[in-house]
Formats: structure tokens, sequence, C-alpha cells
């Protein structure tokens, strides 16, 4: 229940800042004073609780604050980047789609009227002559719901109630020991990731200060003290772009990276340029975190500390547990009662079991109990936490080169860096250079592509290349190794 507290901070310290956004910043007392306005405003609508509204706002200080707004009033909320995100959602009980009126959504005008859902205008001079005053909350405050295509490759959503964000939120306090003296540094995270939504809460929850940074990232590190940050491997890697000395190194920070492996080249440039307190962050949507690894040595890069409270384990096609050293697939228990997708029934009996998700990741259990990644069964490939559709990859290799077929997946190499694979069905081998360049213009840059050759890749009754099975056919399914590159 963030709108609460947030109102209870406001009264005990108004003047604490809560909301850092490039060159601007909201008190607490300011922040939800700014909430307040936007539910009169919509108050006005006649809009009623237990309905679903879209924000279709990019600017992530606005669409919290437009959010908390709409969950206060007993609203369910769910963040789009696009119109055709928008179109994919399936959801029934849209009651209004929230934009403002200095976006410009390609489609979204015309997706509203084609539907019927009602299109609100947040005016900019909403936040003009804010009054201050008690709001008077909804009996139930509303849900959130996050989207995640880390498994399937299309957007599924995970429904996130007053209870199922209590349990998240007391694991990650206590895991991230955010408190009210926090500064967090959240990157370019929109709340309808996981992450997006979680840190931002509890921080708001323990009375601390959020800092969004959409530009310049990490640019707020030589503006004052940031405790806390969260980044995906990408997002340093654009970080490292920066001149040397604009960064701001500050060894106090406790710096998180989740949503892809960490090379060692990249592990040694943030310790030389930002901080030396480095974790491996390892989370999904659908259960929240399960491992959490300081980086002490080499070894850390690939081996993660499961956590004490939570339950992973490796199992076999019967979901029969593997002893260690044995290659499965891995599932984690779930804490909060989630047991499935919304709306997404088929998907669900796919991914749940008996209390268990099923992440879609290939991995092993190490002898001191440690667990290591070593690539997906399913078809996402995932390059420095930037997700990837291998379909137009491998339609763009078969058009260039004339063969029958392609397929693209990806492995963690010995040093924890995920690799793009690429294996090609055809009798003759394809020019390199040529397929450097394809590549090169389709996947992000720096990236590692090695080429397999084969005459037929391994198929199921339906047609489709099995890719777990293709890892093995080229001897890749077991230790993480080094081969060479197109």
């Amino acid at each position: 229940m963030i709108v609460p507290n947030i109102y209870a901070h406001a009264r005990q310290r108004p003047n604490k800042i809560a909301v850092i956004y490039g060159e601007y910043q909201l008190s607490y007392r300011e922040f939800a004073d700014a909430i307040g306005a936007v539910q009169r405003y919509f108050g006005t609508l006649g809009l009623s609780a237990g309905g679903v509204a879209v924000l279709a706002i990019a600017a992530l200080a606005d669409s919290w604050i437009v959010g908390l707004a709409l969950r206060g009033l007993g609203l369910t909320t769910v963040a789009v980047r696009s119109a055709d995100q928008l179109s994919q959602l399936g959801l029934s009980n849209i009651q209004c789609v929230v934009t403002s009126e200095i976006e410009g959504w390609l489609g979204l005008e015309s997706l509203c009227a084609t539907a019927g859902w009602q299109r609100v205008l947040i005016p900019e001079a909403i936040f003009a002559d804010i009054a201050a005053g008690t709001v008077q909350l909804a009996k139930k405050q509303g849900g959130h719901i996050l989207l995640t295509s880390g498994t399937t490759g299309h957007y599924k959503k995970v429904l996130i109630d007053s209870g199922r964000s209590a349990i998240q939120a007391s694991l990650r306090k206590r895991l991230l020991e955010i408190s009210g003296r926090s500064v967090l540094n959240m990157t370019q995270y929109p709340s309808w990731t996981g992450a997006g939504y979680h840190y931002p809460s509890i921080t708001w929850a323990s009375g601390g200060t959020v800092v969004f940074q959409e530009v310049n990232l990490f640019a707020p590190l030589h503006r004052g003290r940031v405790t806390h940050a969260k980044a995906t491997p990408w997002t340093l890697a654009q970080a490292f772009a920066a001149p040397r000395g604009v960064l701001c190194r500050d060894d106090a920070m406790r710096l998180y990276l989740g949503g892809g492996p960490l090379s060692q080249s990249l592990a040694d440039e943030t310790r030389a340029r930002l901080t030396r307190q480095i974790y491996t962050y390892l989370a999904a949507t659908e259960v929240g975190p399960f491992a959490l690894t300081p980086l002490e040595g080499p070894e850390d890069l690939r081996w993660h500390r499961i956590l004490p409270s939570r339950e992973a384990q490796i199992v076999d096609a019967d979901d029969r547990i593997l002893p260690a050293g044995r290659e499965g697939r891995l599932r984690v228990r779930v804490i909060d009662g989630l047991n499935g997708y919304l709306h997404d029934d088929e998907t669900s009996r796919a991914f749940f079991h008996n209390g268990y998700f099923y992440s879609g990741d290939l991995g092993v259990i190490g002898p001191d109990g440690r667990l290591a990644l070593v690539g997906r069964v399913t078809d996402v490939v995932n390059i420095l936490g930037s997700k990837f559709p291998p379909g137009p990859i491998e339609e763009a290799v078969q058009r260039e080169f004339g063969v029958s077929a392609a397929c693209v997946f990806s492995m963690n190499r010995a040093d924890g860096e995920e690799i793009v694979h690429i294996a090609i069905e055809s009798r003759q081998r394809v020019d390199l250079d040529r397929l450097a360049v394809l590549l090169g213009k389709m996947l992000p840059s720096p990236f590692q592509t090695p080429v397999h050759h084969v005459e037929t890749l391994p198929r199921n009754h339906m047609g489709k290349v099995q890719r777990d099975i293709l890892r093995h056919q080229l001897g890749l399914a077991g230790k993480p190794r080094d081969i060479s590159h197109c």
C-alpha cells in the first residue's frame, strides 16, 4: 500500500526529497500533493474502482504520479510503452487510457477509438496550482499489472495486488537493505517491469529517495551520494561510453545488476569507474528475487548464491530433482501465491506446476549449492540484459544466404558473458564476413557470434527446431567454454 505510506511521510517529513527526475525534484509533501491533484481530477470522470487504467506516459516520474493516484482510487494500472503493446494486452475491463498533452504516441488515438476506450489527457497545468489537503482513498487499493517477455517471447501479465506486493516488498527491503536514508538510482526501468515497479515502491514505503534517469545514465552520481543503484549490463555499457571523469566513483554505493550475465571485463570497468560493491541479482517477474551474489572473485560471475529464504532447483523433464553437476531446467518456489498469468491459462499451465515457476532457463547446481545458468530452453536470446526474438535474425540469414534454415540461441561462456550462437542448416559454408555485417545490423555491439554449420537441424513433430537438443548435438550442453567466432 504505497500511497498511504507516501502520505504518512508527507506529514512526518514534508521536506524530505522523494523524487529526483533529471534536474527536477519533489519533496514528499509535493509528491503527495501531486498525487492528490491527479486523484481529484480523475474523481470528476466517474471511473469506478476495480477497472483497469492504462498508463501511456513515457516520462517515468509522471507515470508514477498518475499510477499511484489511480491505484489510490481503487483502479488497477498497467503501463505500456507503445500503442502496439497496448493492442496486445488482451484486457477486457479497460476503463481508460491515460496520456498527456505532450505525448505523441503513433496510433494511440485511433486504437482507443476503435476499441471504445476512454482516452484521458492529463493537462499540463494540472500541477500548476496544487492545493494541499487530505484525499479520501478507496478502502481497497488497486493493483498493478507487470508485463514480462522473458520466457515465451510475447508479453504475459502478472497481477500484483496489495497482498502480493506486501510479500514481495518485505523480501526485497531486507535483501537490498532499503531504509529512509536510501537514495536509489533507477536508470531506465519503466514500471511495467518487475524491478521498475518493486524497487521504487519499497524505497518510497521506507521514506527514501528515488532517482529516475532516462538520458544521462548515472549522471546523478556526481551531484550527491547515491546509496543504491539498479542496472543491467547493457545500461552499464552505455554509461561507460561517457568520457572518463564524468562518472563519480563511490565505493559506498551498492550496485545491483540483473537482466543478463556480467562479463569479467565489464565487472573490472565497473569497479574502476563506479563502485566495488557489485552484486549480481537473479530474479523473475513471476517470483521475485531468488539469488544475490557479491562479486568477490571471478567465479562469482557465473556461480550465484541462492537466497537462504528461497527454493531453487534443477529438474529433469519428469520434474525429478537432479544431483549437483547435472544440467536441467530451473524451477523456483512461488512465495506469494501466484499460480499463473492473468488471462492466459495455456501459458500458465506451461510455466507453473505444483507451486513452482519454471523460468525457461537451463542451469546446474554446483557441489557447494551455488547455481549457474547455462542457457535457455525457450527461444528468446538475451544480450547484456536486452531480449531479442530470434525469428527476424533467422529469417534474415535465410534470405541473405539462401539456406534452408537457421537457428539462433544463447549460451553462457566460462567468464559469465552470454554469447549468441547461430546454427545454419546448409551443406555449404556461408561467408562469415557477410554474416558479420548482417548480424551487426540486428544485434547490439559489441557482440560475439559463434557459427555452426549443420546438415539438418533437430525438429519436433510440428517442425519446430528443438534448441535444447541442438545444444547437445553441438557439444554445448556441458561446461560453458570458449569457441571460435565469426
